[in-house]
């Protein structure tokens, strides 16, 4: 009987080395596929700097109506009509603009 207990004791410690074995290896490439991929240097690379964009004509219009009292006047420099119509919205005929 002691015999098959030892066989038997060393069979399960067999497996469990395995499966440990096996444990630490799907570790170890889980941990390698999921890593955040290292920072890339390269001193030799060419560097342009690019030039910022100038927005021309940009109007700040803080509230609905331009202003508190809702004048809907704009006094600026260089906006002349005619005018473009650039986008619209379609209601369907619920929403009527005036």
């Amino acid at each position: 009987m002691k015999r098959l207990w030892s066989t038997r004791r060393r069979e399960v410690l067999i497996a469990a080395g395995v499966v440990l074995l096996v444990a630490v290896v799907g570790v170890v490439i889980a941990y390698n596929a999921l890593k955040r991929p290292g920072d890339v240097s390269n001193a030799d690379a060419p560097f342009t700097e690019q030039q910022a964009q100038v927005v021309r004509n940009r109007v700040e219009w803080p509230d609905y109506g331009y202003d508190a009292a809702r004048t809907r006047f704009l006094f600026e420099k260089g906006i002349k009509p005619p005018f473009r119509k650039i986008w619209q919205f379609g209601t369907n005929g619920v929403l009527t603009i005036v």
